[in-house]
């Protein structure tokens, strides 16, 4: 089922298609010669550019800066300095077709790819999505002994390709994410459980309430439930409250700590004031760069402003809990569109944000929509500068910060908007 179908309703109200299946999409027949001028239609910006053969083979699916000029070096005439025989395509393209498809930020043009790749190149495409894989943090506070994982999601995208139905991973406990990579996501786990007090040998935890302490308790840095002295259902309870904090209030808490470090400090409290010092050291590192977009994955959503087709203008989308959607366009500069088309945005996040992420054939996350969330991840750690687009969580402020975000895109030259060169070649 495509994710346009399990969108049901909301589709047929508000118009709302993929980001994945934006963009100007123009074809051009391959004669037995090319010349420059007969590429002329293609687009001259960002996107992504498919060559066929004769027989209707795939031989190309490529993303570029400039999808006009990309074709130029793969099939027209060159100079005999420009020529290089493993980039000449015009022998194996002669009498099949040439798809261009424009777009305006790297996030459309990286979906429109992966996209266009899996359709095409299924075995080169899966190679590309679980490179671009996002890591997830997940716990289940209410398993008899919790305990904190990584997971890039890769076997539940396997199981759902085959058809099966996974249990567990989606349907209890949480998942936090999205964040970047392995080593980072065991860090997140190993900062999480060293800030909240928690269990750090769960070989040990699952032996409660036989088992023997280990130093943290007579440290002071663990309650010890693996020898009893905790409840487990107490403990139960405290893992929840780190996975709640965990998922969106880590700077609420670090503004607490401050300010009862600032008021502890004036009073010379200086007890309570190492206490909370102490506290908040152990949290700094969750607010780490690599842990800023950390969430619950089953309320993810953030409304997108990203840089139009065509100069001046802007697209707006909603990234909901990995599915990415294209809501409209926008002349930059004109604030009021962009409000109402911001205000059109959030009620559609609204709308999708009630079909549940397990709920049959309405919004199971299935392998396109992990895909999606890794292009979503590997897009936000970009530099500002290069993404062409920026992500606004929701908020009482989202229509300030999307015309703000408009401008501020709109300002991006041509030649900028982070569009990587990346190749897929379906000979051989």
């Amino acid at each position: 089922m495509t994710h346009a179908a399990s969108l049901g309703h909301a589709e047929a109200g508000s118009g709302l298609a993929r980001l994945d299946e934006g963009g100007a999409r123009l074809e051009l027949g391959i004669g037995e010669s090319v010349t420059s001028e007969a590429l002329l239609p293609l687009p001259s910006g960002p996107g992504v550019l498919v060559l066929e053969s004769r027989s209707g083979q795939t031989v190309l699916v490529a993303t570029t800066a400039n999808v006009r000029e990309l074709a130029r070096r793969r099939l027209a005439e060159h100079q005999a300095a420009e020529r290089s025989p493993a980039a000449d395509l015009r022998g194996v393209c002669a009498g099949g077709r040439a798809i261009g498809v424009g777009t305006g930020s790297a996030l459309e043009t990286d979906a429109v790819y992966l996209r266009m790749a899996r359709e095409r190149l299924p075995h080169a495409a899966r190679v590309v999505s679980e490179r671009w894989r996002a890591w997830f943090v997940h716990v289940d506070p209410d398993a008899p002994f919790p305990e904190w994982s990584k997971t890039n999601l890769i076997g539940l995208a396997k199981a759902r390709s085959a058809g099966e139905r996974v249990e567990g991973v989606l349907g209890k406990g949480v998942l936090l994410g999205p964040i970047w990579n392995k080593d980072a996501a065991g860090r997140f786990i190993e900062h999480a459980i060293d800030a909240f007090d928690l269990c750090r040998f769960h070989a040990l935890l699952v032996l409660a309430p036989g088992a023997t302490a280990c130093a943290y308790k007579e440290m002071g840095r663990c309650p010890a439930p693996c020898d009893g002295s905790e409840p487990m259902a107490a403990y139960r309870e405290r893992t929840r409250r780190a996975a709640s904090v965990l998922a969106g209030g880590i700077e609420a808490m670090a503004t607490e700590l401050e300010a009862a470090l600032a008021s502890a400090s004036a009073a010379q409290e200086f007890e309570r004031a190492a206490e909370a010092k102490r506290a908040l050291d152990r949290i700094t590192p969750l607010r780490a760069r690599a842990f800023q977009d950390v969430a619950r994955l089953s309320a993810w959503q953030r409304i997108l402003v990203l840089r139009g087709e065509h100069a001046g203008t802007v697209r707006l989308g909603v990234m909901d809990r990995g599915n990415l959607w294209r809501v409209g366009d926008a002349v930059a500069k004109d604030d009021d569109a962009v409000r109402a088309m911001c205000r059109r945005a959030v009620g559609i996040a609204a709308e999708l944000e009630r079909a549940p992420m397990e709920a049959g054939d309405r919004g199971e996350l299935d392998p396109e929509r992990i895909d999606s969330i890794g292009l979503f991840s590997r897009w936000l750690q970009m530099p500002a500068k290069k993404r062409g687009g920026v992500a606004i969580a929701l908020g009482a402020s989202v229509e300030a910060e999307a015309v703000k975000a408009a401008r501020q895109v709109a300002k991006v030259g041509d030649d900028a908007g982070g569009v990587e060169s990346q190749e897929l070649e379906g000979l051989g």
